[in-house]
């Protein structure tokens, strides 16, 4: 028995959540709606670490979504197998009719693509058709390229390739497409948000090249938010920003030459930017922006910088911690030796660093943590 659970131990709400084939934000409302056995650690607090098992999670699922016309629609967003038990049940309950018009929302979302000339065609599982859109460029790369390079986050600073997230953002059992795309050489970078038909429902333009997302409920109101990391060129250092995923658009705040012209405000709950450092100039960089997010099992934002720095948030965006990686040491203390910079890893250092960090008020960029309003 010891060994049955241990093969079917889930260690996380992210592995939960996948294994139950929908959001985290789902998991959290059947465990609370709906008693679905989760378990923690540290005598069962709120917020400790929880884990799951795959037969518990099995029978719970099976017996809380058998039967009855609401449950059904609620399973529309729960593992395969048992959407599709529970759409046949629908048929012979509802005569057919709801289960077609609901079952066909839920197969016919984006899972494949394909490329005929300036044209991109996106498929679902089966391969059909969904939507298409002209280019208008004609000289794409073939689609291989595309298979092995924009299914994926890419964290390579090299390739400078987009990043692409397929995810239900909004909690509507549709999967939208959010993807960073780059203007390269140039700037600046689009981030858009693209429903489950192709249509863009947001778009968000930044002054310099964003690196990398993630999701995560940092204000615990039940809806995860989005979070941006990259490059501002006018301020030459890192950014970070967080959306509501319900509202991304606008771009980011600028002056002069590095407007967006016509675009407007944002609508970023947070924007944060990090400070261009002598270890940066003296390698020759303008900029150095952020290229990796992790959210920490203690509840923090962690950003990299390009040169290895790392930069710690709390989930209301004061920087907490900042350090220096291994590689950081190596090529500060090259540079101290070559005699192009002069400063010192000591704590008046990191003092700098975090008085260096600014943040967006809606109006200027400022000191104290503070919202976008």
């Amino acid at each position: 028995m010891l060994e049955k659970s241990k093969d079917s131990l889930l260690r996380s709400w992210k592995d939960i959540s996948a294994y139950l084939g929908c959001d985290v934000r789902t998991c959290h409302r059947w465990e609370k709606q709906h008693g679905m056995p989760v378990h923690r650690a540290e005598g069962g607090e709120t917020k400790s670490h929880v884990f799951a098992y795959k037969d518990e999670l099995d029978r719970w699922f099976q017996h809380t979504f058998k039967s009855s016309h609401s449950a059904w629609l609620k399973a529309q967003l729960g593992r395969r197998y048992l959407i599709w038990a529970a759409g046949a049940a629908a048929v012979v309950l509802l005569a057919g009719a709801f289960f077609i018009v609901k079952a066909s929302r839920v197969r016919r979302q984006p899972a494949d693509f394909s490329i005929e000339g300036p044209t991109l065609i996106v498929r679902d599982k089966n391969k059909r058709e969904l939507w298409r859109k002209d280019t208008k460029m004609e000289d794409l790369l073939l689609e291989d390229f595309y298979r092995r390079n924009f299914q994926v986050i890419h964290k390579d600073e090299a390739n400078m390739l987009p990043s692409l997230v397929i995810r239900d953002i909004n909690g509507d059992g549709l999967l939208e497409t959010v993807v960073e795309s780059f203007h390269a050489p140039d700037w600046p970078c689009q981030l858009a948000v693209l429903d489950s038909s192709g249509k863009m429902v947001g778009e968000f333009w930044n002054a310099g090249y964003l690196r990398d997302l993630a999701y995560h409920d940092i204000d615990r109101d039940g809806r995860e938010e989005l979070i941006v990391c990259g490059v501002n060129n006018e301020y030459r250092g890192g950014s970070l920003i967080v959306f509501d995923t319900r509202d991304i658009r606008g771009s980011s705040p600028q002056s002069g030459e590095f407007l967006c012209e016509g675009l407007g405000a944002g609508s970023e709950l947070y924007y944060v930017t990090v400070p261009f450092l002598d270890i940066s100039k003296a390698m020759g960089d303008l900029v150095a922006g952020l290229r990796d997010i992790d959210i920490t099992e203690n509840d923090r934002i962690r950003v990299t910088t390009t040169t290895g720095l790392w930069y710690e948030f709390g989930f209301d965006l004061k920087c907490v911690q900042v350090s220096w990686g291994h590689g950081y040491i190596v090529r500060h203390g090259e540079m101290v030796k070559a005699g192009r910079i002069a400063s010192v890893l000591d704590e008046a250092f990191r003092d700098a660093l975090f008085k260096g960090i600014r943040y967006w008020n809606g109006s200027a960029l400022v000191a104290e943590p503070a919202r976008n309003r």
